[in-house]
């Protein structure tokens, strides 16, 4: 029973996450079915592979959504120009909240009867009684009963790990200190490479960073060496929250030292994370696998937090939930962050 209610806890944190970053790119507040259904589409779980596997990429997604909208406009008279998406800017911003038909739609969900998967989220979609989702889906050429087949075809394969098995804060992998997440980024293995292989970039998916010193990259880029294991750089912490609060965090744990472990394009890449004005802090072992999917790429991500000494104390077993909470939170971050990067494109 845990393990159903830590997986769609995670489901549901990963869908609300993904569908108000797509509200924030057309400035709304509302989160509507709209953008539940669009984050479907970019999930990783068996609806979004469903609706991939139908050939609705985020792109057609996003306009099919747009013309019902300016349709259901036309129909009360309303002849305007539509709202031009922009960066997705929901880290910066805050006062989201679902309309009501979202939450009827999540409320459902939710409840006993349902597994709370992703595949429950958009059947209840296709059933929501304004027919919205319904109407997108024709646009696409998709037929809603196609969908529920497909679904229901995919419900009756053995299941040997669950659907959300190494994405959730429960999922269990050999070592004591290392969660795994599983997410999807639409975008090809090679842009996504050529992304997580640039240091100057990661700041825009990895939140903890404020800057990377170009100087600090060895080798240095000019040279012309592609990067590959041995490579290091420096960054800069975050002092700011992306939404302009303080951070609370140790001067000492400013600097960042990485460490380029393995880079096998484009499948594969690793780093190791250190903190050389904190001796006692943990390192961070940062492994990410790449493969290729209908619309994108399947991205792995797993966080070891690498002890620099065994604690074997009552206080520390205590904790171990907690750690295992936000290493899962961490990777989460980490999946969601190079996604949003080609989502805000």
């Amino acid at each position: 029973m845990m393990g159903r209610l830590s997986s769609a806890a995670a489901t549901m944190h990963t869908l609300s996450m993904t569908a108000m970053e797509e509200a924030s790119r057309l400035g709304a507040r509302d989160t509507d079915i709209d953008h539940l259904f669009i984050a479907l589409v970019a999930s990783e779980q068996t609806a979004g592979q469903v609706l991939r596997g139908l050939g609705v990429t985020l792109a057609a997604a996003r306009q099919a959504v747009a013309d019902q909208h300016a349709e259901h406009l036309l129909g009360l008279g309303i002849d305007g120009a539509a709202q031009q998406p922009g960066p997705i800017v929901f880290n910066e911003t805050s006062g989201y909240e679902w309309t009501r038909r979202a939450s009827d739609v999540l409320n459902h969900v939710s409840a006993k009867t349902s597994d709370g998967s992703a595949s429950a989220v958009l059947a209840a979609l296709i059933g929501e009684p304004s027919g919205f989702i319904a109407d997108v889906l024709a646009r696409l050429d998709v037929e809603p009963r196609d969908v529920r087949e497909r679904l229901e075809e995919a419900a009756r394969i053995p299941d040997f790990g669950g659907e959300h098995a190494g994405v959730g804060p429960g999922a269990r992998t050999p070592r004591a200190l290392t969660r795994a997440v599983t997410g999807f980024v639409p975008a090809s293995p090679n842009a996504v490479w050529a992304l997580l292989t640039d240091p100057e970039r990661m700041p825009e998916w990895e939140e903890m960073l404020e800057s990377v010193d170009p100087a600090s990259i060895t080798p240095s880029p000019g040279s012309g060496a592609a990067l590959a294991a041995g490579a290091t750089w420096e960054g800069c912490g975050r002092t700011h929250a992306p939404d302009g609060k303080p951070l609370r965090a140790r001067p000492s744990l400013n600097r960042i030292s990485f460490e380029l472990i393995e880079a096998c394009e484009p499948t594969r890449i690793a780093w190791r994370l250190s903190f050389p004005d904190e001796p006692s802090a943990n390192t961070r072992l940062l492994e990410l696998e790449l493969e290729h999917a209908a619309g994108g790429t399947t991205l792995r991500a797993r966080i070891t937090w690498e002890r620099r000494r065994e604690r074997r104390t009552l206080q520390g077993w205590a904790l171990r939930p907690v750690s295992r909470m936000l290493l899962w939170l961490q990777a989460t971050k980490i999946v969601g962050g190079i996604s949003r990067v080609f989502r805000s494109a």
